[in-house]
């Protein structure tokens, strides 16, 4: 199954003056998000995850430095970049898994 997952924003706080006329919240007017493809095999073993990320190279996935990198590694996470100017799955991201 594919589903899509949407970075939240951190806490969603923002300061203006008392009686702006508008507020700008941080990370709320720009979308970030990747398709996770989970699947499960016919015996019930669990497939590792991918997740597939909007771009054309490697410089569109997570850093190996990233939080967790190693952890995601570790349990055979497949980290695919798309290869359009979309994040949802293809069949050259289908193949790759």
């Amino acid at each position: 199954d594919q589903t899509q997952l949407v970075y939240a924003p951190g806490n969603r706080m923002t300061w203006a003056q008392t009686g702006s006329k508008q507020v700008a919240v941080v990370g709320m007017d720009e979308k970030r998000a990747f398709t996770l493809l989970v699947s499960v095999a016919a015996d019930g073993t669990i497939l590792p995850f991918q997740a597939i990320f909007q771009g054309k190279t490697k410089l569109s996935l997570p850093a190996a430095s990233s939080p967790n990198y190693d952890d995601a590694m570790k349990a055979g996470f497949k980290f695919e970049f798309s290869g359009t100017k979309t994040y949802w799955s293809n069949q050259e991201t289908m193949r790759a898994f």
